[in-house]
């Protein structure tokens, strides 16, 4: 049996049909969708540690001490964090003070 050009030219057309359909959403950027700013993302998160610690103290899981130990050290993280997220001021930026 010879395979028709015809089949295989209709073949074509609807694997690249479909693929133009599957790769356009998404390789396009939705403008009424914002992602949130990583600072924000990172306030969350870190505010989720912290209730997390809380219940577990509440819960009788940890001492006074391994909360407080582990408070410090989420506050450290989370200033490290933020220290790291926010953009150094550019020479224009000074230069126009």
């Amino acid at each position: 049996m010879a395979s028709s050009p015809l089949f295989w030219l209709l073949a074509f057309a609807l694997v690249a049909g479909t693929l133009m359909l599957l790769v356009f959403p998404l390789l396009r950027r939705s403008a009424g969708v914002a992602a949130p700013a990583d600072q924000s993302a990172a306030i969350a998160v870190f505010r989720d540690h912290k209730r997390q610690i809380e219940a577990d103290f509440t819960a009788g899981s940890i001492t006074t001490a391994e909360r407080d130990t582990a408070l410090d050290d989420l506050t450290a993280r989370f200033g490290h964090e933020l220290a790291q997220q926010t953009p150094e001021p550019s020479e224009a930026a000074i230069a126009r003070v």
